[in-house]
């Protein structure tokens, strides 16, 4: 199905077909570019919802340069990761339901995915800046001789960024 098949589809079911707005000249040939190179299917969605979003009339949305490229970055799992994140506030409450922290190898465990896969996108995903780790550091825990992301630290506990969690907002197609 096309990028513009899936837009069309987004607003049938909000019934703002005919009556949506222009995408922000500012935007509209680098989101349309992007959108129609993009081969993915779970990106594709994305980018179906972030164009529905900017064009549908009901909705208050402000586009934003940093959705657009981290779009253009972002790989199939990565999308997975991001879903898995924000769907049903696991985010939150994955440590105080299961009293386990959400770790490289749990994420993967929980979307069926190789680890080594799934570590490759939890930096990534770090790179863009749409994924932080919330575990509690404390004196005994420091790596005195690393900085940086820890993807296979096992007291991780991932979570979507601000970013993170706002450009899924930006590209929900509800």
């Amino acid at each position: 199905m096309a990028i513009t098949d899936k837009v069309d589809a987004i607003h049938d079911a909000r019934k703002v077909s005919g009556k949506t707005i222009p995408l922000a000249p500012s935007f509209a040939l680098t989101i349309l570019e992007a959108a129609s190179l993009e081969v993915e299917g779970d990106i594709q969605e994305l980018w179906a919802g972030l164009i529905a979003n900017c064009t549908d009339p009901g909705k208050a949305f402000n586009i934003k340069k940093v959705y657009v490229k981290t779009l253009q970055e972002l790989q199939p799992l990565d999308a997975t990761i991001l879903r898995a994140l924000f769907k049903n506030g696991v985010q939150e409450h994955h440590l105080f339901l299961t009293g386990t922290p959400l770790n490289a190898e749990r994420l993967a465990e929980t979307i069926s995915a190789d680890l080594m896969d799934v570590q490759i996108s939890i930096q990534s995903l770090a790179s863009l800046g749409c994924l932080i780790d919330s575990w509690n550091e404390t004196i005994a825990s420091i790596d005195a001789g690393y900085a940086g992301f820890r993807v296979n630290n096992s007291n991780s506990n991932f979570r979507l960024s601000h970013l993170g969690a706002q450009l899924l907002l930006a590209t929900s197609n509800h």
